[in-house]
């Protein structure tokens, strides 16, 4: 249930807008950047690596949905995702380098799939 003061009709999308954008803020502090760990004071080079986080966090998600469409990502008791979109896409692309850096990809089909959905293409 949204609450709103606002009479609007829009207000259950304005709240999923919002909490979209909280998500990404998490990702950014706990969930997978750590981004106030670098103690960073040049304000350009802060704004640069929002910018840098702000595309990988776009290209995690695209794989987060490109990955929850052959893999059902489990309903908990409480109405949510087990794991996020985002979280999804991060495992698998962070798995996917590590075995790509290590040699160990094996399948073609894989590696042209992950260049073509990271090219946006």
């Amino acid at each position: 249930m949204v609450v709103s003061s606002w009479s609007n009709l829009n207000s259950l999308k304005k709240h999923q807008m919002r909490w979209t954008i909280e998500n990404m803020f998490g990702a950014f502090k706990t969930e997978g950047f750590n981004f106030e760990d670098t103690h960073m004071t040049d304000l350009n080079k802060i704004k640069m690596l929002i910018a840098i986080i702000s595309i990988d966090y776009t290209l995690y998600v695209l794989a987060g949905l490109w990955v929850s469409k052959s893999i059902k990502i489990r309903i908990m008791n409480h109405g949510r995702k087990q794991r996020s979109t985002f979280r999804c896409g991060f495992d698998y692309l962070t798995t996917f380098v590590r075995k790509l850096l290590s040699g160990n990809i094996y399948n073609d089909l894989e590696f042209i799939n992950v260049t073509k959905l990271l090219s946006c293409t």
